[in-house]
């Protein structure tokens, strides 16, 4: 028999290493543990859900990690992928336990964990191994889609009828184009108990309407986004994970805490040279979250307005994007251009300057002779119709 070992946390909001321990430890703590009368009254709810699941151990079932729980610190895979069911109308009685190490009900009692052995998981293939994974044992249309990743906690809870089979069916890793689960992943759960999608928005440029592929303003439209720098900052981090996380809960009103967490988790250990304490973390997102509670949460505006915006249903790839707006940009340096020249020739000081000629335009105010040269003839007729007078 394989003891699988587990990597053991103290709790959702730490993701520090605390242990390595044997998978089968665990499953005792699920049948029956100290926890166990506190997992009973959440779920009755006699105990703040949220509060109580935040403060029990948990695991990472998917793979082992070196001190923090990243992708970028994975030792190698446990033999086994986790899977979250969180869908009320799935049956449990129709999943072919012959193909499942294990199976229980998870935290909030509604739901399920399902363990399963599998060979060969790496990094790079777990997307496409789950897919393959829940697309056999016919579960696609009921897992949990956020929480198929490489890095997932999962909570202690309480199942005295936990199943375990030692000699369950192992899988193999699959290399492959990722399948409807993994596309699915452009969608969220709104609620960490309930089933109904939603896709999650960092900005709110589904708002702007858009006729055709795309739509411009030079003016410019105020935008919400939620905005991660390119390089790590080692300053101004506690404003930077505010910023992001009041633009997170204000575009998505029904993310829980637990989720909201999770996204700033990651945005914390990439943008941050030093990433912030998860306590302090968790005061962020707990500050945000009771705004938000308050009715007095505000969006903070992305410093530079949104000029360019494409159409969703627009079947343009990246490449295609930067072509449009390069166009457009250079279209409109085109009309800034005419529009500065114009400017000069149609407020001409003719007492100061005389005729209007080519070298006294660029020789006298701030546009280039290239510029100049460039679209003279377009306003040739004024300059004629201008200087008339000046000829005796």
């Amino acid at each position: 028999m394989n003891t699988f070992q587990i990597n053991a946390y103290k709790s959702i909001k730490s993701p520090k290493v605390d242990s390595t321990i044997p998978i089968t430890d665990w499953f005792t703590l699920i049948k029956n543990s100290s926890y166990s009368d506190l997992i009973t009254k959440a779920r009755l709810g006699n105990l703040d859900y949220d509060k109580t699941k935040g403060s029990l151990p948990c695991v990472t079932y998917n793979f082992v990690f070196d001190g923090y729980k990243t992708n970028e610190n994975i030792i190698t895979s446990t033999g086994l992928i986790y899977i979250d069911i969180d869908n009320p109308t799935f049956d449990i009685n129709k999943l072919d336990t012959s193909k499942v190490h294990s199976y229980y009900r998870s935290f909030g009692g509604k739901g399920y964990a399902v363990l399963v052995k599998v060979s060969g998981v790496t990094l790079n293939n777990f997307d496409s191994t789950y897919a393959s994974v829940t697309n056999e044992l016919g579960l696609i249309e009921y897992v949990d889609i956020q929480a198929a990743k490489a890095t997932q906690f999962n909570v202690l809870s309480f199942d005295s009828n936990i199943f375990i089979n030692d000699n369950a069916y192992t899988f193999s890793s699959v290399v492959a184009p990722p399948s409807m689960v993994i596309r699915k992943k452009e969608k969220a759960y709104t609620l960490d108990r309930g089933a109904e999608y939603k896709p999650l928005r960092f900005d709110d440029a589904n708002e702007i309407p858009v006729e055709g592929l795309y739509t411009v303003n030079w003016d410019g439209w105020d935008n919400i986004k939620c905005f991660m720098l390119r390089n790590p900052i080692g300053m101004n981090r506690n404003k930077m994970l505010l910023s992001y996380c009041a633009n997170l809960v204000y575009l998505n009103p029904d993310i829980t805490p637990k989720k909201t967490y999770d996204i700033l988790e990651t945005v914390n250990q990439k943008s941050c040279e030093t990433p912030v304490e998860d306590r302090q973390l968790w005061r962020v997102v707990e500050s945000i979250h009771k705004y938000h509670k308050d009715g007095t949460l505000k969006p903070i505006y992305f410093r530079k307005k949104r000029k360019i915006v494409f159409n969703p249903t627009a079947k343009l790839n990246k490449d295609e994007k930067l072509g449009v707006c390069r166009n457009e940009n250079a279209k409109h340096k085109t009309e800034l251009s005419k529009d500065k020249l114009y400017g000069i020739i149609e407020s001409w000081d003719f007492p100061k300057y005389g005729s209007v000629t080519q070298r006294k335009v660029y020789g006298n105010f701030p546009i280039s002779k290239k510029t100049v040269e460039k679209y003279w003839s377009q306003f040739r007729a004024l300059v004629d119709m201008l200087n008339r007078p000046m000829k005796s």
